[in-house]
């Protein structure tokens, strides 16, 4: 993830390579993957002072980098994390010197430019890092800048969100498969549905149950599948898991 926001900030000239400098733990294992993605930049094993200073890694590693930024004095104006539930004031605590702090989560669309990503400020943010910080993240997608309650219920919808897709175009495949459809057919017609589907319902503006009646002919073979979906709780299912997903969020941040 860190790559893709840095391709994205290379690609639309916020920065440039030589202003750059990407700190990893494993050289040897980090260098091919940053640099494929984003050549010219350096890679160092040492953090450096910087405008921004991007924390990219999983929750559990947070605090210790943080606190290894506050006890080595590497200054920066701002620091951002993209960790899940590791929450603002946790790393106002961790760096300890009054620095501005936010959190953003997007997500792994940001790959190809199309990222959802949220944003919350920490207290002693100004208008100058909500500046940076959203035109960092907008050169790889939409920015929604929220509050600190709404983080976790946003990360549970469009962080985590592309792998609830995937594990229904997953399902939609085999069953194309099942009913007799060459699996690659039954992929390239899932993917383009889903694609068509939702440039429809973001150029229109329509709420989804109104695109949905479109679809729906009552007594007809779509009101069929729907009914199957109603039958075995579809929305509840996806009802508990935005609420398992919340809940995990917050026992990673230990809440």
């Amino acid at each position: 993830m860190g790559t893709a926001i840095l391709a994205g900030a290379l690609d639309r000239g916020l920065y440039s390579a030589e202003e750059v400098v990407v700190t990893v733990r494993d050289r040897v294992r980090s260098s091919a993957l940053v640099l494929d993605r984003c050549p010219g930049v350096e890679i160092s094993e040492v953090a450096v002072a910087a405008e921004t200073h991007l924390v990219a890694v999983k929750p559990p590693q947070v605090r210790a980098i943080v606190e290894a930024l506050a006890k080595q004095k590497v200054v920066s104006q701002r620091l951002v994390s993209i960790a899940a539930g590791v929450t603002l004031s946790s790393l106002e605590t961790w760096i300890g010197d009054g620095r501005p702090v936010v959190r953003v989560m997007p997500n792994t669309p940001a790959l190809v430019s199309r990222a959802v990503s949220g944003i919350t400020y920490g207290s002693s943010v100004t208008e100058q890092d909500c500046a940076v910080v959203e035109r960092l993240f907008g050169s790889i997608g939409s920015v929604h800048v929220v509050s600190e309650a709404q983080f976790d219920p946003l990360m549970a919808i469009s962080g985590s969100g592309p792998a609830y897709l995937y594990l229904f175009l997953e399902a939609l495949e085999d069953a194309g498969v099942e009913a007799g459809l060459q699996r690659s057919l039954a992929r390239e017609l899932a993917l383009k549905m889903v694609d068509g589907a939702a440039r429809l319902a973001l150029q229109t503006e329509r709420p989804p149950q109104e695109l949905r009646y479109e679809v729906t002919s009552p007594g007809g073979t779509t009101a069929a599948a729907l009914g199957e979906f109603e039958s075995h709780g579809f929305r509840s299912m996806v009802n508990a898991a935005i609420r398992a997903c919340i809940a995990r969020s917050v026992r990673l941040g230990g809440g």
